[in-house]
């Protein structure tokens, strides 16, 4: 087979990353933008909160309420996406919220439409999330996930909604320990539901890095993985 035929077969990746103007959108819309031959579309209630340095890295910006069926729809249309990626949620707050959850039933009604059958899922959780417990030490795990309860809940809520039998076998679902910023080093490992988190801080970047490169399997499986970094 010539390098040219190889190429033509290759096939390409149009991503619909919903939560683009968060934090962890704005990473994942980096990283994606880096990756030959993706389309990145940023979809988010207020394109103007982007950074015109990061509108400039997406193939489109598109306004939308991720609680909204018919925004949802139009996104997808409009982006041709095959593959969407799900970062919603205010990292910064512990407030209770209900948008992961909402927004989750939201995007699972849509994607049960023949018309999305094919498109698969990236959604990004929290350790502490579902049946995975936040193991720190000292009884500082428990402090945190009471501190976290509300989020957990929410996070927990939107899980069960993409690991329900219809969606399960094409999505993946990544917990990170706390996200920070501007502390990459480039390794990231799992850990277990159960099992003591090796250290307490994910970097979005590495985060962003490992779910592109995920993607981008050629033999992609659906899974639940539990991350954090190292040095």
């Amino acid at each position: 087979m010539s390098p040219s035929s190889s190429k033509q077969q290759l096939k390409p990746c149009s991503v619909l990353v919903v939560g683009a103007s968060g934090l962890t959108g704005v990473a994942c819309v980096r990283a994606l933008s880096q990756k030959a031959g993706t389309k990145v579309h940023g979809f988010c209630r207020n394109p103007t909160k982007l950074d015109p340095s990061v509108r400039a890295l997406c193939t489109s910006v598109i306004a939308g309420n991720a609680r909204e069926e018919r925004d949802i729809e139009s996104a997808l249309i409009s982006s041709n996406a095959n593959w969407i990626i799900i970062a919603i949620g205010n990292g910064e707050s512990v407030a209770k919220d209900d948008i992961r959850a909402v927004s989750a039933k939201v995007i699972h009604n849509v994607l049960l439409q023949p018309a999305f059958q094919h498109i698969r899922v990236v959604v990004v959780s929290s350790t502490g999330a579902g049946p995975s417990k936040i193991i720190v030490g000292m009884g500082i795990g428990q402090l945190i996930t009471f501190y976290l309860r509300h989020i957990l809940v929410d996070h927990s809520e939107q899980e069960a909604v993409f690991r329900s039998p219809e969606l399960r076998s094409r999505t993946t679902v990544v917990r990170a320990t706390a996200l920070t910023d501007n502390r990459a080093t480039g390794k990231l490992v799992t850990f277990g539901d159960t099992q003591k988190s090796p250290s307490i801080h994910t970097d979005r970047a590495d985060l962003a890095n490992w779910i592109v490169e995920d993607i981008h399997k050629e033999n992609w499986v659906p899974s639940t993985v539990n991350l954090t970094g190292v040095k």
